[in-house]
């Protein structure tokens, strides 16, 4: 494994070698040919998403990205994160739900809280929200639940996805299980599950910990502009 699997590069490279043998569909899609369900988790960077959602555009793949209400990098009501998203959408993508199952709330809980963060992100963008995905799942299994369909949304770990599909993953930016590139086998592996941080995703080859500060400084840059803009608009002081 090297640095240099997760450029935009070898993204668009890895897409076109895709399409060639599997058709990219989504979730609550049922086709017998080949196909792939290619999702988003986006745990930190929106910007890297859109970056990902306009290569896909370009190639005339969609694919389902899940938005994360709890996320401690972007705040998804903010007016430039609803553009950003809203960007993501007008390119053809659609949209999931990711919920933190590592916070802390009693089981019994569960299906309100799944049904109110689907509520907001359905009101907020004006999209059907038609599956969930599960952050740090992989450490909280006893939480997950295994049906094909949770509040109305397709389960991304039920078990007849976990039976049915090979999974591959880039979680902390190095491959989980299996390098995509190495599954693509019709014949072997007609259909794929491939989850993608697009913040592992960089112009350049950089480390896991490089492409995470990356998004961290320019989030701080763009908050710095944003304070710098408004005392200049109205007129406030700016030491």
């Amino acid at each position: 494994m090297s640095d240099e699997d997760f450029t935009e590069a070898s993204y668009r490279r890895l897409l076109e070698r895709t399409a060639r043998d599997y058709r990219f569909v989504a979730f609550d899609s049922t086709v017998n040919e080949p196909h792939i369900v290619l999702r988003h988790d986006l745990d930190t960077s929106l910007h890297r998403a859109l970056a990902l959602a306009r290569i896909e555009a370009e190639l005339g793949i969609s694919a389902t990205y899940f938005l994360f209400s709890r996320s401690l990098y972007y705040n998804l009501l903010h007016p430039a994160s609803k553009a950003l998203v809203n960007q993501i959408v007008g390119l053809g993508h659609r949209l999931g739900l990711h919920f933190d199952v590592s916070m802390p709330y009693e089981q019994s809980e569960f299906l309100a809280l799944l049904d109110q963060e689907k509520r907001l992100l359905e009101q907020e963008f004006r999209r059907k929200i038609g599956a969930v995905s599960f952050h740090l799942a992989g450490n909280f299994e006893s939480r997950l639940p295994t049906e094909s369909i949770v509040s109305c949304m397709v389960n991304a770990y039920s078990t007849e996805m976990r039976e049915k599909f090979k999974y591959v993953s880039d979680s902390n930016g190095v491959w989980r299980f299996d390098r995509w590139e190495d599954v693509i086998d019709p014949n072997q592996f007609p259909r794929l599950h491939i989850l993608i941080h697009p913040e592992w995703w960089t112009p350049e080859s950089m480390t896991p910990r490089q492409r995470l500060q990356r998004a961290i400084d320019g989030y701080a840059h763009e908050m710095g502009s944003w304070y710098d803009e408004v005392t200049k608009t109205y007129g406030r002081p700016n030491y």
